[in-house]
This record gives structure tokens, C-alpha cells and sequence, in this order.
């Protein structure tokens, strides 16, 4: 951490005393932002020790510190709470534990009431980290200048700490926006939404409102008209996106001639999708939500934004090709942690495929995965905790094995795959039950596939 982000500390805010729950990235960003501005800071955490609490301790020497639970006290007589991410504030039930007049807000929230330059704001279920950097490359590469934090990157409110730029992009969480009632987006977008997290939503209703909550008191909004589960606010003004033909200038689209698939908007041909360096329709989808958002903020589209647009190689764990090896597609999407993202992984990849999948469903449902084994899936391979519900879901529709491991899995798929083929790693499943997280898996996936298919041993496991 850097002495620079460390002293941030420029706000002056209406609140003695403040508390933050929760001492990861996020809840170090507040404190940061909040410095020297409130005469009491107090920090909690449910946990008794992260490793983070000897660097806040150092760096935040006035900043008091809870950690083991939450102090009653301070959360009834503080001004203002603010609540990292992680920390659910329905299953902590702390509306009930604060006072009747605490301000119980998220990061996003203190960021929307300072921020002195318009905001985009993106979330969705999957793709929107991909969407926001291209956003964010397409608003630099065009002339303007965009700062990107938020759910990616750099924690929202350690932006400031940058000269103000023309506009912010933010990629947000359903997580983030619970907590968020002043944002009023200059263009804001639910790219997707699919059954997630619903071991902390009582139902799938809870998940999809709270990520609408974007909109509220947004310029204009940005559809993904293909999206049935997505809310469909279309205000005046609003334009949509989606893989079909557009039918006028207030759709973005997939225009194909003669062979040719062309990014469009109404009868405008953009862009040749054969210049596009990520492959898969997925990432036509995500080209798509890309130009749409830009062109709502007010920005034509420019060659040099199409050669930002065409030069993005993808991100890591995001549908990532690793190798081609005699002639056979290995593909790391591990970012693929829900039944939605595995679905639009395999159906944007149109060669038969060989799919890893498996790990903790988070109570997500299955059942669709089913139907999107005909899409040339010609065998699952299956890992991790959620393996037999897995399974019991498609052990009709497709051949099936089991691998101990994802190096098991790995070796397998290497006998069996052949040219032309696919082999890929979209799990539909969180990593925790192997991995510290889907980043740790995503990189397991790539040292065993250099390992073992490409022959290049890592560095620990060099003579």
C-alpha cells in the first residue's frame, strides 16, 4: 500500500463519528477517504484477526479497532455506518442494531454524494468487468479522460485521489448497490442477469432487485434486449443491445452478409466482428454493451475507439485462451462462477467441447445447463463439492466422468480431446471448496495446462 493512497484524505463530511464494517480493500478505502475528517473512526470486523489488522493498526494509529464482533455501542451512537461488500446487512439484521438515526451506507453510496464528474455504472451477472475496461479504453482511446474502479481495480473512493476526470466507470455488485440510494448515473446498465449468490438473497427476486437499483435516477439506461431475466426499464431516450438484427437506431446488433457477422447500429455496419481479438459470441454481446454505453454518454464512435475495441485481448479467467495445441482450444474461464456464465461460455464457442465443471453452486439451479449440453458438448468432466448434483442434472443429456482434481480433470481431457475441439474450464461454480478464490483456480488452470499440454514446467518445478 502506497504512502500516496494511504494519506487520502481531502473530505469534509457532516458526521463525528463514523464506524466501517469490515477491514478488506473496500472497508481500508473509506477509512483512507475519511482520514482526519470525523473527530472518532471506528473500525469492526467479525473476525478476531485478518491480516490486515496489523497494517490498519499502522497506518490508521488514531482509528480504533474492533474485531471478534461488532460493538453495540458504537453502532447505536454512530453517525453514519458504512458497510464493506462482504458484509450482509440483512443476515447481520444491523438495521436493527443501529440507531434510529444512523446512516447505514456502502462505499458506492459516500462516492455517488461526492464525485464531481459524471458516472457510468455497469453491473450485471456476468461480463461486466470485461464490459467496463472496454468502456474505459474506448472513453481514453477516444479523447476524454476515464478513471475505472469500483467492483475492479481500484476501490471507488481511492479515485479521488486522482485529478478529476471527465467521467468515472464503475463496475458494481448487486453487493454495492444494496447500500447505494443517491447514484444518478449518467448511463447505467444491467448487462445480464442470472441465478448468483443466493446463499446470501432469499431468493433470486432479492438478487435481481438489487441490482436494478442502478437505474434509480439515472440520465439515460443501457438494455440487453435478449435478457428476459434483466429489468426492462426503457425511460425515453434508452437504447438496447442485443446478438439479433437491430431494427433502428436505438438498437446495437449483429448484422450478418454473405458469410459476414458485423457489429451495427440500425443500418449502420461498425465493425467487422472477424477484427474482434476475443473470440465467441459472448464477446460480441459484450462489444455490443460496450458501444451502446459510450454512445449514450455522448461520444461518437471513432476509429481509434474501434481500434481499442478490436486490440482487447480479454481479461484473466474470462474465457482466456491459454494454448492451441495440436489443434485443440484450451479456454480458462474460471470468472465463470454461475449458471449464467457458463451458459453464454458455451454457447460462444460453436466447436464440440469438452467442459470442466464443478465446485460450490452457492444454491444456484442447475436445471438450465441441461439444455445447453446439444450445443456440441460432447463430454463434462466434473470436480469439486457440488459434483453430484451436477450430475443428477445432466448425466441424460451428455457423457459424464469425475476427476479428484482439477489436475485430474485436466489429464483426462488432454486423452480424450481432438482437433477442433474446445476444452473448457467454465465451472457454473464458486471455488472456495478447492481454491482461495476463482483468480487461485483460474491460475491452477493455466500452470497445469502449460504443464501438462504445452510441456513447460513452472519454476518450482525446474532442475
Amino acid at each position: 500500500m502506497s504512502n500516496k493512497v494511504s494519506q487520502v484524505s481531502s473530505v469534509t463530511v457532516p458526521y463525528k463519528k463514523v464506524a466501517v464494517i469490515g477491514f478488506g480493500i473496500t472497508g481500508q478505502s473509506v477509512i483512507r477517504y475519511l482520514g482526519n475528517s470525523t473527530s472518532e473512526l471506528i473500525a469492526m470486523d467479525t473476525r478476531e484477526f485478518t491480516v490486515n489488522t496489523r497494517t490498519l493498526k499502522r497506518l490508521f494509529p488514531r482509528v480504533r479497532l474492533v474485531t471478534g464482533g461488532l460493538d453495540q455501542h458504537t453502532l447505536q451512537t454512530a453517525d453514519m455506518v458504512v458497510v464493506s461488500p462482504g458484509v450482509s446487512v440483512r443476515q447481520l439484521g444491523l438495521e436493527q442494531q443501529v440507531g434510529p438515526q444512523t446512516e447505514l451506507v456502502g462505499d458506492i453510496e459516500l462516492f455517488a454524494r461526492y464525485a464531481h464528474a459524471p458516472i457510468i455504472a455497469i453491473t450485471g451477472s456476468n461480463g461486466k468487468s470485461t464490459v467496463a475496461t472496454l468502456v474505459n479504453e474506448m472513453i481514453n482511446a477516444g479523447g476524454k479522460r476515464s478513471l475505472l474502479g469500483g467492483n475492479i481495480g481500484i476501490p471507488a473512493l481511492d479515485l479521488f485521489a486522482k485529478p478529476t476526470p471527465d467521467v468515472y466507470v464503475l463496475e458494481l455488485s448487486s453487493f454495492q448497490l444494496e447500500t447505494t440510494e443517491s447514484l444518478a448515473a449518467d448511463v447505467a446498465v444491467v448487462l445480464n442477469l442470472s441465478e448468483d449468490h443466493l446463499d446470501r438473497y432469499p431468493s433470486f427476486a432479492a438478487y435481481a432487485d438489487a441490482k436494478a437499483r442502478v437505474y434509480r435516477n439515472a440520465r439515460s439506461e443501457v438494455i440487453n434486449r435478449d435478457e428476459p431475466g434483466a429489468p426492462q426499464i426503457l425511460a425515453a431516450g434508452s437504447i438496447s443491445f442485443g446478438l439479433g438484427a437491430p431494427r433502428d437506431d436505438h438498437e446495437f446488433g449483429v448484422v450478418s452478409e454473405q458469410g459476414s457477422h458485423w457489429l451495427a447500429r440500425g443500418e449502420e455496419k461498425i465493425l467487422n466482428t472477424e477484427r474482434l481479438s476475443v473470440r465467441g459470441r459472448q464477446n460480441w454481446l459484450n462489444a455490443l454493451a460496450a458501444l451502446a454505453i459510450v454512445s449514450q454518454f455522448g461520444m461518437q464512435i471513432d476509429e481509434s475507439m474501434l481500434a481499442a475495441l478490436c486490440a482487447f485481448e480479454g481479461l484473466a479467467d474470462r474465457c482466456e485462451q491459454v494454448a492451441d495445441k495440436d489443434g485443440v482450444l484450451w479456454i480458462n474461464d474460471s470468472k465463470g462462477t454461475n449458471v449464467g456464465a457458463a451458459l453464454a461460455a458455451i454457447s460462444g464457442f460453436p466447436q464440440p467441447k469438452i467442459l470442466i465443471m464443478g465446485g460450490q453452486g452457492k444454491g444456484a439451479d442447475f436445471t438450465p445447463l441441461a439444455q445447453a449440453m446439444d450445443e456440441n458438448v460432447r463430454e463434462v468432466i466434473l470436480i469439486g463439492e457440488d459434483a453430484e448434483r451436477l450430475q443428477q442434472v445432466l448425466q441424460d443429456r451428455v457423457s459424464l466422468s469425475r476427476a479428484e482434481s482439477l489436475e485430474d480433470a485436466i489429464l483426462h481431457a488432454r486423452d480424450i480431446a481432438a482437433a477442433g475441439e474446445v476444452v473448457l474450464l467454465s465451472p457454473a461454480c464458486a471455488s472456495f471448496d478447492m481454491f482461495d478464490n476463482y483468480r487461485a483456480r483460474g491460475e491452477a488452470f493455466r500452470t497445469l495446462v502449460n504443464e501438462h499440454v504445452l510441456g513447460i514446467c513452472s519454476e518450482e518445478g525446474e532442475a
